[in-house]
């Protein structure tokens, strides 16, 4: 975890819990989520579990292009048994989203052939992850089980990054907001509004993909969809 943890450059160190029992996973009950507190220790309260297992670290590395990404960043798919282990906040808020941007980074710019850069303005950092030449942010999800991205409060939430971008760099921006895992509906969303097979993109905004792996990690993206975000990239 320390070498991905380096990889990432988070501008702090994440932040350990001592191990006594040398453990690889625990399990922690949601007190409340806003600051960050847990109880630790089993019983029916226990709303997550640390674990590689539950970081799905085995399904990610079963793409092989994955796989060799993991290794050549010296990612671990295991945990060893350790005196320290990461802390659940961190887990959840750093740990996970850093995973779902390394996984997405390395899909999308071998799917689609991009390069993506680090947001230009380090005061976009909260907004976004990445952006594709001056036209596209890109904002990769880990979520896992059902999530509606496509709800109206979420589309504004995301015109409201795009105009806080907007006024930072001068030019519009568009948005793709992309989730690793697989997709609840498993259609793409454009604005809000479900793309058919062979309908386009021209002058969306925002283009939400619920997901672009399978629960064995292998990319389930079809031919049109495909087509529907070559579109929006190229637009």
């Amino acid at each position: 975890m320390d070498k991905f943890q380096k990889s990432h450059d988070f501008g702090y160190g994440l932040q350990y819990l001592p191990s006594s029992s040398l453990g690889t996973s625990y399990s922690v009950g949601l007190i409340d989520d806003r600051d960050g507190y847990y109880q630790f220790g089993k019983g029916d309260r226990s709303a997550m579990i640390v674990s590689a297992e539950q970081a799905q670290l085995a399904k990610f590395a079963n793409n092989p292009l994955l796989g060799a990404a993991f290794d050549s960043a010296n990612i671990p798919v295991t945990w060893r048994p350790s005196e320290l282990i990461l802390n659940p906040v961190q887990y959840k808020n750093l740990y996970l989203g850093a995973l779902g941007e390394f996984v997405g980074r390395v899909l999308l710019e071998h799917e689609f052939g991009v390069q993506l850069n680090p947001l230009s303005d380090p005061s976009l950092f909260e907004l976004f992850d990445f952006e594709i030449g001056d036209q596209v942010m890109v904002d990769f999800k880990n979520w896992r089980g059902r999530h509606d991205p496509s709800a109206g409060h979420e589309r504004d939430k995301v015109l409201s990054k795009l105009a806080s971008v907007r006024e930072k760099t001068g030019h519009e921006w568009r948005a793709m907001i992309i989730n690793v895992n697989p997709g609840v509906n498993g259609k793409i969303t454009i604005n809000g509004g479900r793309a058919g097979s062979t309908g386009g993109s021209q002058g969306a905004r925002i283009l939400e993909v619920p997901g672009m792996l399978d629960k064995d990690g292998q990319v389930v993206l079809t031919a049109a969809q495909r087509k529907l975000i070559g579109g929006f990239l190229l637009e």
